[in-house]
């Protein structure tokens, strides 16, 4: 039995666990396909574990394949958007549902276009004109 707890132990302490970031829009890559890595900074395309946002002057992600977010922040800054693609399937899930699942500030445009597909999001979504963070706003609760 003890063989199993030192295992088990070892396993804890040097495997890395998965870190969740802060993933912003660079378009460093092809500059509008969605899971391109080098699109990302840093590089990687988010994960269910991270929260990211795209607001990057004139972007235009694209997503075209499957996905997952804990959060999804566009515009602010500048005008920005996120666009999915028939048949695109995602969930985005904060860690609270009274959290914001997608939160569409100025400038920012999230358009789900095609047929079929489906997107899931397990908190709110939130449009505001982003003056100061806590204004209030309209809210939209999906779940």
């Amino acid at each position: 039995m003890k063989i199993y707890y030192t295992i088990f132990i070892l396993f804890f302490l040097f495997c890395p666990a998965a870190q969740a970031e802060n993933k912003q829009w660079s378009g460093g890559g092809d500059g509008t396909t969605w899971d391109q890595d080098l699109n990302w900074f840093p590089a990687l395309t988010p994960t269910a574990a991270d929260d990211a946002t795209v607001d990057t002057q004139g972007t235009s992600a694209s997503i075209t394949k499957a996905f997952n977010l804990k959060s999804l922040t566009l515009g602010g800054r500048t005008e920005s958007g996120v666009t999915t693609s028939d048949f695109v399937y995602g969930i985005i899930a904060p860690d609270k549902v009274t959290s914001n699942s997608v939160h569409v500030r100025k400038g920012g445009l999230l358009t789900l276009s095609g047929s079929g597909g489906n997107i899931t999001l397990r908190g709110t979504y939130r449009s505001s004109e982003e003056v100061p963070p806590d204004e209030s706003s309209f809210v939209f609760k999906a779940e």
